[in-house]
Formats: structure tokens, sequence, C-alpha cells
């Protein structure tokens, strides 16, 4: 079962997304694991998927250019 606060979790980064159209400022290592977690879960947890290419985003932007 997915937990509440995993929701949450996801609902506030999915939100500051949103509003700011930036990765910047969201804990992407947490917000992976929570990811990871509620797909567990719930492999169909919409607000996860919806995440998912946003995490790989970030970490695209985090990687060092060669």
């Amino acid at each position: 079962m997915v937990q509440f606060h995993d929701l949450q979790i996801l609902l506030d980064a999915n939100n500051r997304f949103e509003l700011t159209q930036s990765v910047e400022g969201l804990a992407i290592d947490e917000l992976e694991r929570v990811c990871d977690r509620v797909l567990a879960s719930d492999p169909l947890e919409p607000l996860a998927f919806r995440l998912g290419p946003i995490i790989e985003h970030a970490r695209e932007l985090q990687a060092p250019d060669d």
C-alpha cells in the first residue's frame, strides 16, 4: 500500500515543477527513492509515472559535461 507521506512528497514535487518548470530545488535523490517505493507498491500510480521523466531530466542536468 502506498504511504500518504510518499504521495505528499510526489505531489509537492510535481506542484513545484508545474509552477517553476524547473528541476532546481528538487531533492532528486529522495524523489527517486520515493518514486521507486511508490511504484513498487502501485505500478500504475500516475504521479510517480509523471515524475519519472522529470527525474531523468534532472539527472541529465547533473551529469558532468564531457
